[in-house]
């Protein structure tokens, strides 16, 4: 996960993967990162947006449901996430954020 996230690139052993989707993990599989490459054009996911994406689609679920009142959302970061992922979440889906140590 850290090869991919630092070099923006597959590892060495993907040769294409235009149209494909790819998941690389850490040394002891704690953290995932998911990237894909359209047109030539390397796209990376890494936690904060895989977090940002999923509490947004629940975050709609939840409404299209008419369980707002029943159903509370609330995401947890850790202290190493992106602010500007954990402003986006609080202010823009509206999706109370926690920080664990």
């Amino acid at each position: 996960a850290d090869f991919v996230k630092v070099s923006q690139s597959a590892s060495e052993g993907l040769k294409d993967i235009n149209d494909a989707r790819c998941v690389a993990v850490d040394g002891d599989a704690d953290r995932v990162v998911y990237f894909f490459q359209k047109d030539g054009k390397f796209n990376l996911l890494d936690g904060d947006k895989i977090a940002t994406l999923i509490a947004g689609y629940i975050g709609d679920l939840v409404k299209q449901s008419g369980l707002e009142s029943q159903i509370k959302l609330g995401l947890v970061q850790t202290a190493y996430a992106n602010g500007s992922s954990t402003d986006y979440i609080v202010n823009k889906l509206g999706v109370p954020v926690a920080c664990a140590p």
